[in-house]
């Protein structure tokens, strides 16, 4: 919690015990920001202003260091309380360390990066079909000509194989057959790839 009227902020314990100073020890605005790392120290400054000035939530990310150096992920979450003339006067939030989380993810981008293998996924009711920076290099096709449906995936298969590959998808939306196939795919560069599928 933010007072204005103080500038003084109030932890709870786990706040405290994310930042490893001692339980009561009084900070004010300014030493709190001075825990984000350098870079980031304007973006939450940017947000603070902006949730007292025009009582604009913020919800992000901060690398962050605590009091012992030990490099961190933060999330934190900031909102507005007025007063009776609809002015603020404090703002609450949630403070979360999401290290592991954060630090989870970069490895699956580092294994997903290093072992060519890309995530997709195709809301089948719209015919939306997603796919990650992998999965562009994978096929060979640039981001600018993908038009987000099926027929994007359908236009790259290999003509001796898709048949199969389209009966293998279909089998697996309309018979509860799980979807795991392999098949050969032609990139935009003719260079035919061979590719596993699930």
């Amino acid at each position: 919690e933010l007072d204005l009227s103080t500038n003084n902020v109030t932890w709870s314990e786990e706040v405290y015990r994310i930042h490893k100073v001692p339980e009561g020890t009084p900070l004010d605005r300014i030493e709190a920001i001075e825990f984000y790392a350098p870079h980031d120290r304007q973006r939450i400054s940017k947000c603070v202003e902006e949730c007292i000035h025009l009582k604009k939530r913020y919800d992000g990310v901060f690398e962050f260091f605590d009091a012992e150096g030990n490099h961190k992920w933060i999330r934190t979450i900031g909102s507005p309380i007025l007063d009776n003339e609809g002015n603020v006067e404090k703002l609450v939030g949630i403070f979360q360390d999401v290290t592991e989380n954060r630090n989870l993810e970069e490895e699956r981008r580092f294994i997903l990066s290093t072992a060519r293998v890309g995530v997709w996924k195709w809301n089948v009711a719209d015919n939306i079909l997603e796919w990650d920076d992998s999965m562009f290099k994978l096929f060979g096709v640039n981001r600018e000509d993908f038009n987000g449906a099926y027929e994007a995936w359908e236009a790259t298969l290999h003509p001796d194989y898709k048949a199969k590959a389209v009966s293998d998808l279909e089998d697996s939306l309309y018979n509860d057959i799980p979807f795991d196939t392999s098949f050969a795919i032609v990139t935009n560069r003719n260079q035919v790839k061979y590719i596993g599928a699930r």
